[in-house]
């Protein structure tokens, strides 16, 4: 709904942090704060994973170690702040919600792909 706050551009490796729809990412309170806008930025890390993976064919260096590291990172987070926010139950629950993320990002490559043909 508010894209100049989540849809800035940005690299996997930095998190999206130039998203800032509840405050600069800077600051380190409230804490709550904090963590939703870590939650929704590791979302978005984990989906523009997704999505790139689906062109590494043609374009290889879209997804490097770092990366690849920022994204593990980022799950790890997930799962700690889905059970915070009472988005899961357990750890696998988090995973499951994590898998969804992926897949929506994967299903939105596919569509773009499909346009373009």
């Amino acid at each position: 709904m508010f894209p100049q706050n989540f849809d800035g551009h940005g690299r996997i490796a930095d998190g999206y942090a130039n998203n800032d729809f509840f405050f600069p990412t800077d600051m380190e309170e409230p804490e709550h704060l904090l963590k939703l806008t870590q939650l929704i930025c590791d979302e978005r890390t984990v989906a523009s994973a997704a999505y790139y993976k689906r062109y590494l064919d043609r374009h290889p260096e879209l997804l490097n170690a770092e990366d690849l590291d920022h994204v593990d990172q980022s799950k790890g987070r997930l799962v700690e702040h889905y059970q915070l926010f009472k988005l899961a139950d357990s750890p696998a629950t988090a995973r499951l919600l994590i898998q969804q993320v992926e897949e929506e990002g994967s299903k939105q490559a596919e569509r773009e792909r499909a346009q373009s043909r």
